[in-house]
């Protein structure tokens, strides 16, 4: 028998009602259509942010997810990636840009809050949740692969911009560590995408040096290993997020130790028979 509260309950005239403390609930509900309709009623999905597109699952034609903060992102700096500045990886029809500050507006109140990148920046421990957190503006807004326009303030700098640009990397500039020259002369240089294809699958080094990438490649043998380590020029200084390697490298000799060239003597060999006259005498 179920339970019966004390209280009673009264709606006009009625009579009284009980509850009852023991439910029950039949799993073949859920597969119904009317239960299915009110569970998948209650999802809403969007295709963009602040622009209700035809396909959403929205209330009338109002966006899924509305953003009422608007970004402007400023820069000083523009520099061609076409060695423009050594420093950095040439990239033929590319640029690098460095942005400063984000300007943060409400488009409601136009309200404006300026976020410096060198104020999140805790000088003590470095690299801490608010840098990290500038840099996810970054990431967020400027996806790679997504489009963006540019505009210059002072409009009287010569300049090449397009009506667009496209983002290929979000995460800073690409900064050189050595340069690498194929051989001309059709040789086997030891190197990933030159001359040759070489894989190494699982443990697997045959002839190669072991290790992934680029540098775990370097042919073993004498003539290829010269060509691999004369492939390389490494950059005269590291850049400053490498400062912590400074001291622990030599950069001018760094080419020659990636496949050091060494000599041994193997268990057999042979040589040229050396004669001599040798002279008895009786005592």
């Amino acid at each position: 028998m179920p339970q019966t509260p004390n209280i009673n309950y009264y709606t006009g005239g009625n009579p009284a009602v009980s509850k009852s403390y023991d439910v029950e609930f039949d799993d073949a509900i859920a597969d119904t259509r009317f239960w299915k309709a009110r569970s998948e009623g209650t999802q809403l999905n969007g295709s963009a942010i602040n622009i209700f597109t035809a396909g959403d699952t929205t209330y009338g034609k109002l966006p899924v997810v509305e953003n009422k903060i608007a970004a402007l992102y400023v820069g000083t700096t523009v520099i061609g990636g076409d060695d423009e500045d050594p420093s950095r990886t040439s990239i033929i029809g590319h640029s690098y840009i460095t942005i400063d500050r984000i300007l943060l507006i409400n488009i409601e109140t136009d309200e404006v809050q300026i976020v410096n990148r060198q104020s999140l920046i805790d000088v003590n421990t470095g690299t801490v949740g608010e840098e990290k957190a500038f840099k996810r503006y970054i990431t967020r807004d400027f996806f790679e692969g997504s489009e963006v326009n540019m505009r210059l303030i002072d409009k009287t700098v010569q300049n090449s911009l397009k009506t667009s640009h496209f983002v290929k990397f979000n995460r800073g500039s690409l900064m050189k560590i050595y340069e690498y020259t194929a051989n001309e002369s059709g040789f086997e240089d030891g190197v990933f995408g030159g001359h040759a294809i070489r894989n190494n699958i699982g443990d697997v080094y045959t002839g190669s040096l072991e290790g992934p990438g680029l540098f775990g490649y370097g042919m073993t043998a004498a003539a290829s290993q010269s060509l691999f380590t004369s492939s390389f020029s490494f950059v005269g200084s590291l850049p400053s997020e490498l400062n912590d390697y400074t001291g622990d490298l030599n950069l001018t000799t760094m080419s020659s130790e990636l496949a050091p060239l060494t000599a041994s003597v193997g268990s057999t060999f042979s040589g040229n028979l050396v004669t001599q006259n040798v002279q008895s005498r009786t005592r």
